[in-house]
This record gives structure tokens, sequence and C-alpha cells, in this order.
């Protein structure tokens, strides 16, 4: 006979620790999400704790729990040899009858809820600051950070450093700008008489420093002479300015008797306009009495630095305050994230550097998850790989679980809490193509009560737009056809749906994406809810059933003429004594079966092909007409025999003409009928398909 022995265990005192359970009461593990449901649906336990002795419960202070145990203590369910879930206990709810004497009479119990980490990442309700603020704030290096990213209402200019000093703005500076980098929230619009400032952290070292900020000119300086971006000091009484000119980037450094050390620059041609988003970057060192400026920049988008390298002699000092005055150049101009470190060390113009700039943009679905999850201490999982998800667009200051959302609906994969731990599984959509059965049940012997085809319009969606989250949206839709938006009985009419991502190439991701969800939701046949299978009655599958992930594909053979084949989105797991079951909460596999090109298996489908004529359920003979001659069907030996389906009856061809006529066209087909059992005559117009044929996915 199967075991049931389900196991709570806690994590307490630093030790996996055996917590008794009520067993009358079971055990109820949800997991996944319904596949007409919202996302999140973080994991959940509930149980009975056996209590007693009145030990289990964690707010008594004679209990072993007092000050241990409580919520989000680390919890995980064991059924036999088999982990089920990891999860945080999110609720205790300690309760006996009314006659209850500990070892006498009555009981005591305490409910257990506990859940995965998607519960609480669904509290964090504070944006995640943007990613220059994020990557540039948690420099160890950091002399001062002045983010510029302050609220409209703000009386000083912030500054990230610990104890740094505020900056100051006067003259109508206007704040929280949202014309920024992509990598910013948003800015600061200087116009003429007004000013920024910002004072370095005294503890800066004179041994060597960068110092950098990132602007966009509202227009190019009308003419040849250079005016400043940015001017700064050193304690060693040396005035230092980013200057430009209508084609040029200049660098001067004036000592604090107007003497001038060093006055020199080169043409920002095609790779730093400052009508662009620049980032723009100063690096001084000194080697006995020669300085080494190295100043470089780069543009939005555009991985592509730009700079020089020269030397004047003096020495670097440390920084003191820097400053911009607006002028008629920077009449309108925009700042953000003017910064500075100490020391040479900090590659402020690497790879990593130009990415935060442009806020991510390009950057995988699959290394954006992976990449929050590590900032935020989140342990996570892959199931596929990130070089196979969309490209992303810019990362915006939303929550995570937003950034979470939208990784997901971008790349139509899966996130989902661990089985195996507190953290969380990516599962890309790739990975979920054309998968073998994780299980395979016989209907009705192995599958339980309710199994319920269903033919209803739900998830029904044959108008599917697109919205990009940094503008630009596509609409796909199914224009021919059963599913199609033409009014009834040509079609089912018009089913809208909308799905909001962020692509990194709007006019080339869009429509795919689109087109894919638009795919999923024109599937002809009827649906499945759910399948369930009772492990009592069918021990031989309890492995099997147990290894199931959501994201598997699973299949019932015998419900219907053809395999049907599930996509499990969510699993409900009841276990107590009797009963014992799986419910797997699914959606159909079809759109998930992908053709590969060239693998020597897939086959076109034909699209325009239907019976030309009618045919009783025994004929072998079948006329077809075809009205586009790229759909007549293969007359190569070496293709043949190959099988069709015709309105539900699938049938072997073992020859076939050569298609005949100018259009349509007319081909002959010798068959083998009722391959799938289904034996009918057919009617003229019949559709004609090719059997199993792929659909395409992105």
């Amino acid at each position: 006979m199967t075991t049931r022995n389900a196991v709570l265990e806690m994590f307490l005192s630093g030790a996996w620790t055996t917590v008794p359970l009520y067993s009358a009461a079971g055990v109820t593990i949800t997991r996944g999400h319904e596949p007409d449901g919202s996302w999140p649906r973080p994991t959940r336990i509930e149980c009975e704790i056996a209590n007693d002795t009145l030990a289990y419960d964690p707010s008594r202070p004679d209990s072993p729990l007092y000050g241990v145990a409580g919520r989000n203590t680390k919890t995980r369910i064991t059924v036999d040899t088999n982990q089920r879930v990891w999860v945080e206990a999110s609720s205790w709810t300690p309760d006996r009858t009314p006659e209850h004497v500990p070892g006498v009479r009555g009981r005591s119990w305490t409910k257990l809820t506990a859940e995965g980490v998607l519960r609480r990442i669904g509290m964090w309700t504070d944006p995640l600051r943007s990613p220059m603020y994020r990557t540039i704030s948690a420099r160890p290096t950091s002399i001062g950070h002045w983010p510029l990213e302050d609220g409209r209402d703000a009386l000083l200019l912030s500054n990230t450093l610990a104890g740094g000093p505020a900056g100051t703005f006067k003259g109508g500076a206007a704040l929280a700008e949202s014309e920024a980098p992509l990598g910013a929230e948003q800015t600061v619009k200087t116009v003429v008489g007004s000013q920024l400032t910002g004072v370095f952290a005294s503890a800066s070292t004179t041994t060597g420093w960068q110092v950098v900020f990132s602007a966009k000119l509202a227009a190019l300086p009308s003419g040849a002479g250079y005016q400043s971006l940015l001017t700064w000091t050193t304690s060693n009484g040396y005035t230092w300015s980013w200057t430009t000119n209508n084609a040029n980037y200049f660098i001067s450094v004036v000592a604090s008797d107007g003497t001038v050390l060093y006055n020199n620059g080169t043409a920002w041609s095609t790779q730093g306009p400052p009508t662009e988003w620049m980032t723009f970057r100063l690096k001084a060192s000194v080697s006995g009495g020669t300085v080494t400026i190295e100043p470089a920049w780069y543009r939005q988008s555009a991985p592509v630095v730009t700079g020089f390298t020269d030397t004047f002699a003096g020495s670097v000092g440390r920084l003191v305050q820097w400053w911009q005055v607006g002028a008629s150049y920077t009449d309108g101009a925009w700042f953000s994230h003017v910064f500075a470190v100490t020391g040479l060390t900090d590659a402020l113009t690497s790879g990593t550097a130009i990415a935060v700039f442009n806020g991510y943009l390009g950057e995988r679905a699959g290394d954006r998850f992976q990449r929050l999850c590590g900032e935020l201490g989140i342990t996570y999982y892959m199931i596929g790989t990130a070089a196979e998800t969309q490209p992303m667009g810019p990362q915006r200051a939303v929550t995570f679980l937003e950034l979470l959302k939208e990784i997901r609906e971008t790349d139509d994969c899966r996130i989902d809490d661990e089985r195996f731990d507190i953290a969380l599984t990516m599962r890309t959509r790739r990975v979920m193509y054309n998968q073998t059965a994780a299980l395979t049940l016989t209907y009705p012997s192995q599958v339980a009560v309710p199994f319920n085809k269903i033919l209803d319009d739900l998830n029904t969606h044959n108008r599917v737009t697109v919205k990009n989250a940094s503008g630009g949206e596509v609409t796909s839709s199914l224009l021919s056809g059963p599913m199609s938006v033409l009014a009834p009985p040509a079609g089912v009419g018009e089913y809208k749906a909308s799905v909001d991502v962020s692509v990194a190439n709007p006019a080339t991701q869009l429509q795919d994406i689109a087109d894919w969800h638009r795919a999923k939701g024109t599937i002809e046949r009827p649906r499945y809810a759910e399948v369930t299978v009772d492990l009592l009655a069918n021990p031989s599958l309890v492995s099997a059933a147990m290894n199931v992930r959501e994201g598997d594909m699973i299949a019932v053979v015998g419900a219907e003429p053809e395999t049907v084949r599930f996509l499990v989105d969510g699993i409900i797991e009841k276990v107590s004594t009797a009963p014992w079951t799986v419910t797997y909460q699914v959606e159909l596999y079809d759109v998930w079966i992908i053709g590969v090109y060239d693998d020597g298996v897939w086959r076109w489908d034909t699209r325009t092909t239907t019976l030309a004529a009618g045919a009783t359920s025994t004929a072998t003979s079948l006329s077809l007409t075809t009205v586009d001659v790229n759909d007549t069907l293969t007359t190569a030996a070496g293709s043949l025999p190959y099988d069709l389906m015709i309105e539900g009856e699938r049938v072997t061809v073992t020859a076939m003409t050569a298609a005949a006529g100018t259009g349509p066209y007319t081909q002959t087909a010798t068959v083998t009928r009722s391959i799938n059992g289904v034996a009918k005559a057919q009617l003229a117009g019949a559709r004609v398909n090719v059997y199993d044929s792929k659909r395409w996915g992105l």
C-alpha cells in the first residue's frame, strides 16, 4: 500500500526541526497559478500542527517556539521521500476545543499557513530607484553623488554619500524633469542665471580622482567660443572645467593666480554631440610633478567611448566643490548624476557603466531576472538560458514585482516560487517548447473526476495589442477561419486582449510577440481546466506525479481520438489519509509544439486545401482542391506516407497525384481511413490539414 507520510519541518535555532502535524486535517499545497488567473499566486501550504501540549503556539512565553518561530520562519513539507515545497510561515492561528485539557481530553491545534517568497516581494511597495542611482550610490569609493532625481518640491539636491552634504540650487533651476537618460528617473533643467553646486567629502585623497556627470543641451552653442558644462575646484587652488563649443569638447585647468595650466580638447564629431544624452568622465592622476588627465565620453544607446589622454606639469589636489552656472548655451539643458570617486580603479567607462547609463537597454529578460535578484539578495534559479530570452527595454523605476511581471510578459516565461528553496525560479519560454510528457495518464482509469471538456470563449483573443513600456504598439488579428474576428458563423467575432511588454527594439519584436499571443488565444479545440490524479488509486504514478513542475507538459490518452497534451500552470496537492490527490491546472499545449527549420521532421501545413467532393466513411480515394499553389500537398515518394486531419478524422496518405489545373489546383489522395478511430462521411468543403503540423514560435 502506498504511504502518505507528510512531514512538516521548520528551521528553528539554526536547524531543521520536525513539527508534529494533525494528520486528520491533511496538508494542502498550492503552486503556480491558474491559466486564467492573475500573477503572482505565491506557493502556499495550509495544515494544522498538533498542539495538545500547547507547545506550538509561538505567542506563548512558555512555548519552546517563543522568540524562535513566528512570521516568515522557513518551513518545508516532505511527503514520504519527496520534498514538496519550501515556504515561509505567514500565519499562525492557535485554537482548541472548549473542553481541552492537555493529555486528558479534547484537542488543540495551530493552523499554519506558509507561503513562498513571492508573497513577501508583493509587499515591497516602494519603487526601485533608477539603475544609475542604485549603481552609483553603491560605490564604496564615492566622495559625493548628487543624482539630481529629487522631487519637484525638494529644497536641496540630495547626496547619496552617507553624511555627505546636500547640494544647492537656485535661479530658476527646475527639478523632477521627465527628460532623462534611460538609466535615470528624472533630472534638473537649467536656465540662464540658474546655479547647481555641491561639496565633495573632505576626506578624499590627493593621489587621483574621477569626476563624472551626464548632460544634454537643448541646442548646440552658437559659435566657437568655449562654454563650461561643469566646473570644479581642488585643494591646490586649481579650477577645472569641462567646456564645449559648436564642434569640440575642451578641458581647461587654471591655477589660483589665473595661470592657465592646461587648455586642450578634441572634436566630439558624431560620437558625442552634447544635444544628445552624454556621460562625461575626467580621470586625473599624478606621478612626480606630472598630471595625467583622461577625458572620455559616451552617448546614450551607443557603446562607443571617445576621449584622449594628455599631461601637464602640476598636482591633482583633492576635490573640493563643483558647480554649474546656467548661461545662454545651457538654457533649457538637463543635468543628471554628478558624482566623483577617489582613486583610479573604478571602471567608469566600462561596458557595465555604459549599460547602467542606458538603463540596461537590450539586456536579455533572463539576465535582468538574475541581476535584479542578485541586487536584492533573492536566491534564484533558471530553467533554460538567459541567451534564449527576449532583449528588453530600459529598466523603469517601479517596484520589483512590477519588474518581474515585465520580464514575465516580455518573454512569456514563468517566474514561480522555487520548490526546493526559499527562492524564485525563472523558466524560459523556449525551454517549454516541444517537451516530452513528464506524466502520461490513461483515461479514465488514471484520471479522477472532474475531467471536463469545455467548449467556451474563456481565454479567446483573436485581436491582440502589444504595448511597449517606452512607446510603440502593434496589433495582431486573425482575419479568417473559425476563430477569426469575422462575425459568426464565419468566425467567432472580435475578442480583444492587451499585453504590456518592455522590448529593446519595438520594430522587430512587437509583431512577433503579438502574433504569438494571438496564436495562443485562437486554439480551436475544446479546453480543459484541470487534470486530477488520485494517487491512492494509482500508486504506480506517485513518483512521476510528484516530479511534475509548473511549466511541464503532461498528456492524457483515451479521452479524445488524439492524445491531449497540457501545459501545467498550477498544481494543487492534497495529502491526507484519504484522499491523496494532485490536481494540475492546465492550458492546452498545442501552441507550444513548435516547428524547427530543417530538422528533417517538421512539415508545412496546408492553409487553403479542402475536399473537392464528399466521400463516404470508407472511401479510400479523396479529391482535394487547393487555392494557393504553395499549399498543394507533396507527392515525393520519400515523404510518403504522411497523415492528414480532415474535420477530426485522421487519414494516412499512401499516394498523392500531382497538382492539376491553373488554380484552384486539384489532387487525388489514396488514403487509409479512420486512423484515430473516427469514422464518418466527409462533406465537400471539409478542411484538410497536415496532421501534427507545427507552429512557429518566437
